[in-house]
């Protein structure tokens, strides 16, 4: 194993850190962009790192390599929030599944949990859970009488409902 490689992925990740160092600032002074345009933005960001560490994979055998894919989509979710860390997981399960081979189930699953958990910390908030347990349900429940379309349809303009008002 060349540490050199190592030394690149933790560059990578710190200049992903120092992007969203400035780039949170400037969201939190424009109030009417943020959170949903800063959530959408980081999240094409870190995964675009992501997809940076995969293509700087380390080998650490002959014909076998490692790469650091998994960690700016934990970071972006863990502090931006669940939708930041979906934007950026589907931007690395793209390039994985665009990019192939025999490891390529396995990357998307190792991405697709990493989501995964990231959202489990952010879906940790009482007041989302709260919200769900008594507005959300009711909704849900009027969806679900519709079928799959309804259930849908409440998804989309619901998660649209919440791009709107985070961007106004």
């Amino acid at each position: 194993m060349e540490f050199h490689h190592v030394l690149e992925a933790a560059g990578v990740i710190v200049l992903g850190l120092v992007f969203y160092s400035y780039s949170s600032r400037w969201f939190a002074s424009r109030q009417r962009l943020a959170p949903a345009w800063a959530q959408a933005v980081h999240g094409l960001a870190f995964g675009a790192l992501a997809v940076v560490l995969m293509i700087a994979r380390i080998q650490v055998a002959e014909g076998v390599f490692f790469d650091a894919r998994t960690v700016p989509v934990a970071l972006i979710a863990l502090v931006e929030g669940w939708p930041a860390g979906l934007v950026a997981g589907l931007v690395a399960v793209a390039y994985r599944v665009w990019l192939g081979g025999s490891g390529a189930p396995a990357g998307v699953v190792g991405l697709l949990g990493t989501v995964l958990a990231g959202a489990l910390v952010s879906l940790a908030n009482p007041y989302w859970s709260l919200w769900w347990a008594t507005i959300g349900l009711g909704y849900l429940l009027a969806a679900r009488k519709f079928g799959f379309p309804g259930v849908a349809a409440f998804f989309v303009g619901h998660i649209s409902a919440d791009f709107l008002w985070y961007s106004i």
